[in-house]
């Protein structure tokens, strides 16, 4: 049957904003190591790395939930709960990883020094999963 989720509880919308809000806190975890340790080109691998632990976390949580079969009880009010968001998800989530990938040779081939460049990537992450799960027209606009 599938797993289902009451969105009219504050657990209930945890449980299906779970990928987003472990991108979230993986981006305010890169935020403090990129205010910490931003010197050199081994401290930037470093985030790079933490950015493909965060996005392949993401990843497995997305997977999870549509193996699962997670629908909504009732009517969906602002997150879908369908395949689309699940599907865009992943492909979103398949591109951060493969651009981050990239970028970590090319960064350090060009000797560019901006770890704040994973940062952002993340951040932009979470605003196209958010999009990809809006059910409602308003959440486009916030």
């Amino acid at each position: 049957m599938g797993m289902v989720i009451d969105l009219t509880t504050p657990a209930g919308i945890s449980l299906a904003l779970l990928p987003e809000l472990f991108l979230t806190v993986s981006a305010l975890v890169l935020m403090l190591v990129v205010g910490w340790r931003h010197k050199g080109a081994d401290e930037q691998r470093l985030i790079g790395h933490l950015t493909l632990t965060g996005l392949g976390g993401t990843l497995l949580l997305v997977v999870w939930l549509w193996a699962q079969g997670a629908r909504p009880e009732g009517v969906a009010h602002m997150i879908a709960l369908d395949g689309f968001r699940f599907a865009t998800a992943v492909v979103f989530l398949g591109g951060a990883i493969f651009v981050v990938m990239l970028s970590l040779g090319y960064l350090g081939r060009e000797r560019i020094l901006a770890p704040e460049y994973y940062v952002l990537l993340v951040l932009a992450t979470i605003g196209m999963m958010l999009m990809g799960g809006a059910s409602d027209l308003i959440v486009l606009f916030l």
